[in-house]
C-alpha cells in the first residue's frame, strides 16, 4: 500500500523522490521481506518438528525446503538488483524477469498440490466448503498464468529496446507505458480471476466460521466478515465509477 501512494503521489502531484530516496525504499521493503519470511520459516519448521498425528501432510517437509531454497534465490536476486542499482545506477531486466518466473512458478506449484490434496478429500468425503476451495484455489492459478503471461509481454518489448532498467521519473513511466490489445484483455481477465477467487474463498470461509455468529452475535459476526469483502471489491469501483470526483482530484481518489 504504501509503495503503490508513493507511485499515485508522484504520478498525480508532479512531485518525485530523488534516486537514491527510492533506492532505500527498495532496501527497506527487501529487508522486511526477508525478515518476516525467515520468521515465518522459522515458525513453520517448528510446527512441522512437532506434528505428531498421523498421517503427516504430504510432502510438508520436501516443500518446507522447496520454500528456503526459494527465499535464498529470491534474495540473492534482490542483493544483486540492489547492488547494480547502487554501483552503476542500474540494474538487469533479467533478473527481474527471472525473479517474477519464481514468484510465479513456485506459488502455482504449491497451490496445485494443494488442489490435489483437496481433490482426494472430495473424493472420499462429499463437502461443498471443500468444493468452494477447490474453486477458488483454481481461479487463482488460472490467474497466476494470466499474470505471467501479462509481464512476459512487456518484458519482451522492453528487453529488445533496453535490456537495462535505468532510473528515470515515475510520472515519465506511467504516463508512456504503451498499452497492447493483448494486456489490456488480459488486464481484464486478471480482474476478473482475482474477483471470482476472493469472492468464493470469501462465501466458503464465511460459511466455515459461520458458527461463530452464536458466541459473538450475528451483528459484530457480520460486521467483520464484511470488512475484508468491502475493502477487496472498492478498487474495482473504476469499472462503474461515473462521478468527477477520480478526474478532478485523482491524488485523493487513489489515496482514499
Amino acid at each position: 500500500m504504501f509503495d503503490s501512494t508513493i507511485v499515485q503521489f508522484s504520478s498525480y502531484s508532479g512531485e518525485e523522490l530523488s534516486s537514491l530516496s527510492n533506492v532505500v525504499i527498495f532496501v527497506i521493503f527487501s529487508i522486511v521481506y526477508v525478515g518476516s519470511s525467515c520468521t515465518l520459516l522459522k515458525s513453520v519448521k517448528n510446527i512441522v518438528s512437532n506434528y505428531n498425528y498421523k498421517p503427516a501432510p504430504h510432502g510438508l517437509r520436501y516443500l518446507q525446503g522447496i520454500m528456503i531454497g526459494t527465499l535464498i534465490s529470491t534474495t540473492a536476486i534482490i542483493l544483486a538488483i540492489i547492488c547494480q542499482m547502487l554501483l552503476v545506477d542500474r540494474y538487469s531486466i533479467v533478473l527481474l524477469e527471472i525473479q517474477t518466473y519464481i514468484c510465479h512458478f513456485i506459488p502455482f506449484a504449491f497451490v496445485s498440490f494443494l488442489i490435489y490434496l483437496l481433490g482426494l478429500w472430495l473424493k472420499s468425503k462429499r463437502s461443498i466448503l471443500v468444493m468452494l476451495y477447490i474453486g477458488a484455489f483454481s481461479s487463482y492459478c488460472a490467474n497466476l498464468i494470466v499474470t505471467l503471461i501479462y509481464l512476459e509481454s512487456y518484458f519482451t518489448i522492453f528487453s529488445s529496446v533496453l535490456p537495462d532498467v535505468s532510473a528515470y521519473p515515475i510520472t515519465s513511466y506511467v504516463v508512456n507505458l504503451p498499452g497492447m490489445p493483448l494486456t489490456e484483455l488480459l488486464s481484464t481477465i486478471f480482474d476478473i480471476l482475482s474477483l471470482l477467487s476472493f469472492l468464493i474463498m470469501w462465501v466458503a470461509t464465511a460459511i466455515f466460521l459461520s458458527q461463530y455468529r452464536f458466541r459473538m452475535g450475528k451483528v459484530k459476526y457480520f460486521t467483520l466478515i464484511s470488512i475484508p469483502l468491502i475493502y477487496y471489491i472498492f478498487p474495482f469501483q473504476n469499472y462503474l465509477e461515473t462521478s468527477s470526483f477520480r478526474y478532478y482530484n485523482p491524488l485523493l481518489f487513489h489515496l482514499v
